[in-house]
C-alpha cells in the first residue's frame, strides 16, 4: 500500500489519475486497516 501512496503523490499533477487512485485505494484502506 506505500507504494499506492507514492502514486498518488506523483499523480497529483493528473486530477482525472488521482481520482482514480483514490477510488481504487478507499475500498482497499476499508478492507486492510492496518495496512499502515
Amino acid at each position: 500500500m506505500k507504494l499506492l501512496l507514492q502514486d498518488v503523490k506523483f499523480d497529483t499533477r493528473n486530477n482525472e489519475s488521482l481520482l482514480y487512485i483514490v477510488e481504487a485505494y478507499l475500498p482497499l484502506k476499508l478492507q486492510q486497516q492496518d495496512w499502515l
